[in-house]
């Protein structure tokens, strides 16, 4: 006959006892599955887009609840509270497990999905871990004269007829025959929990962009095109720049960090050095552009601040507006959005 001490009951640690977990080798088990299925569904270090990139990810977490389930009732330890607590366990080391899997091989060993299709020219060109950045030289400059050259001076009005600060006033057409060399200073895109920053850049085709992330966290670059096409999803590490070029005019650009659903980012891709921003009255000056039939354009940029910034970057286009430039004159001009 047992004593009072040596009865279940009487332990001091019985009731401390929680429910039954996995023993390891069928949590090991479980967790090698979803592994199996987030790198081979869509084989990671084969080129894919968004979409497929999206089912590794969903299709390594359904399983979840019916593996756990399955592996407490083969030990014989399947309750509620086993299988809620392990399957909320075998979620959140599979999540860490893969995130740090992913983003450590597309730094350092392989393309990010998205950033080209097969036998397509790439939409950018990337840094990637201990492939550095090649910067590729422009074709060759074709600027026009100076002497065939004129200015566009004016400034944009809303429908009211009031001044538009801020607007972005471009070239969107006529400048067939000519090449303008790219800028070599870079242009900077900084990277934080508090979002991307600044909201709107104009980048040159062949200029440098570097995404840099300032509050020693990793984030997830993403860029989506006009036509709503990935362009280049990657990592962005602390410490070290992300070093792209994009070797065309990709037009508007939206970049945002999948990482963190804080403010996204507008670019503005073009191949020519004929676009500005209103002053404060409106008013806006393109100098050296050449003779002939142009077509400019404005539109409001999107302040960048939206979570999901709609593809475009801009909102509120105005119509092509045909303007004549006088080679060593002044034409003025009046844009309405």
């Amino acid at each position: 006959m047992n004593s009072p001490a040596e009865t279940p009951a009487a332990r001091p640690d019985a009731a401390d006892e929680g429910p039954p977990t996995l023993s390891l080798a069928a949590f090991s088990i479980c967790l090698g599955l979803l592994l199996v299925v987030f790198v081979f569904l869509h084989p990671l270090w084969e080129p894919m887009d968004m979409a497929e990139m999206d089912e590794n990810i969903l299709w390594s977490y359904y399983p979840i609840p019916l593996l756990v389930l399955l592996a407490l009732r083969v030990e014989r330890k399947l309750s509620r509270a086993s299988w809620a607590l392990e399957t909320l366990k075998l979620t959140i080391v599979k999540f860490v497990v893969t995130f740090v899997f992913a983003n450590t091989m597309w730094a350092f060993f392989t393309e990010a999905p998205g950033v080209e299709e097969p036998d397509a020219p790439p939409a950018v060109r990337v840094s990637t871990g201990d492939r550095p950045y090649q910067p590729q030289p422009s074709p060759e400059p074709t600027p026009p004269d100076p002497a065939r050259t004129g200015a566009l001076e004016g400034r944009v009005l809303d429908a009211a007829g009031r001044p538009v600060a801020g607007a972005l006033v471009r070239v969107t057409d006529g400048l067939a025959g000519h090449r303008w060399p790219a800028p070599e200073q870079p242009a900077v895109v900084e990277v934080s929990e508090a979002g991307l920053a600044p909201a709107f850049t104009v980048v040159r085709a062949y200029q440098p962009l570097l995404l840099r992330a300032t509050d020693g966290v990793m984030h997830t670059a993403q860029a989506t095109g006009e036509d709503g096409r990935m362009l280049f999803n990657y990592p962005v590490l602390p410490g070290t720049d992300r070093e792209l070029m994009f070797p065309n005019a990709a037009g508007d650009v939206v970049l945002s960090c999948r990482a963190h659903e804080t403010g996204g980012a507008a670019l503005l891709v073009i191949d020519h050095p004929f676009a500005t921003t209103t002053d404060a009255d409106g008013g806006f000056r393109l100098e050296g552009v050449p003779e002939g039939e142009v077509v400019l354009a404005a539109s409001v940029v999107l302040s960048g601040a939206e979570p999901e910034p709609t593809a475009g970057g801009t909102a509120g286009p105005a119509s092509g507006h045909p303007v004549t430039v006088r080679a060593g004159a002044v034409t003025d001009v009046e844009l309405r959005l």
